[in-house]
């Protein structure tokens, strides 16, 4: 019976192999691809504050709400604050295979999720300024009296309030949210990291 030999060409292996090791070794530490994924998502977060809620608008404020935005010329748009405390809290936190985004203030879950605020009965001392200029100044203004000497506050005037118990409904407006297209970017920085393309990130 005639013989036959069985070859088997290998050029170009070592490539193959040290290609695999590299991909396998980018794998292994994805820092460098979350931490762009991350900075995409704070981009995201902030653009949902601008237009007020994406893809969803989130609920309008309140009519209570409204009239103070516009006494201290604040925006209507809700969420944003005189000082703009919830959106410059938000900061990533970046690992070799995951990342998150989110807010150490105690207030921004319920703006996310929404909830019921219980305020139960209080009183109140609100001390009131002097009038600072016209024929008044110097003067304290109406609606106030002066404290005793064993009062908080002794030389000042000062009025009290006493509010009721009620309850305040807040609605959720998410703004911690992954659009559908930043799951698409961020798939493919991934992607394109394990593969070794050089602008992947």
């Amino acid at each position: 019976m005639p013989g036959y030999d069985l070859v088997i060409k290998t050029n170009g292996l070592p490539t193959v192999t040290a290609h695999l090791e590299a991909t396998i070794t980018r794998a292994q530490n994805l820092r460098v691809p979350m931490k762009a994924g991350a900075q995409l998502m704070m981009f995201s977060v902030n653009a949902n504050f601008g237009s007020g809620g994406r893809p969803n608008r989130w609920a309008t404020i309140a009519a209570s709400t409204r009239k103070y935005k516009m006494r201290q010329g604040l925006s209507m748009t809700p969420l944003t604050g005189r000082t703009g405390a919830l959106k410059g809290s938000i900061s990533p936190k970046v690992t070799s295979d995951s990342f998150s985004i989110g807010t150490s203030i105690p207030y921004g879950a319920i703006h996310q999720f929404g909830g019921v605020i219980n305020q139960g009965a209080r009183s109140e001392l609100f001390q009131r300024n002097r009038y600072l200029r016209g024929s008044r100044a110097g003067s304290f203004k109406r609606g106030t009296k002066s404290l005793g000497p064993n009062r908080v506050g002794f030389g000042f005037r000062a009025r009290g309030f006493n509010m009721g118990a009620r309850t305040i409904n807040i609605p959720a407006r998410p703004y911690l949210v992954f659009q559908d297209q930043d799951v698409q970017d961020i798939n493919k920085i991934v992607t394109d990291y394990i593969k070794g393309k050089s602008d992947a990130v």
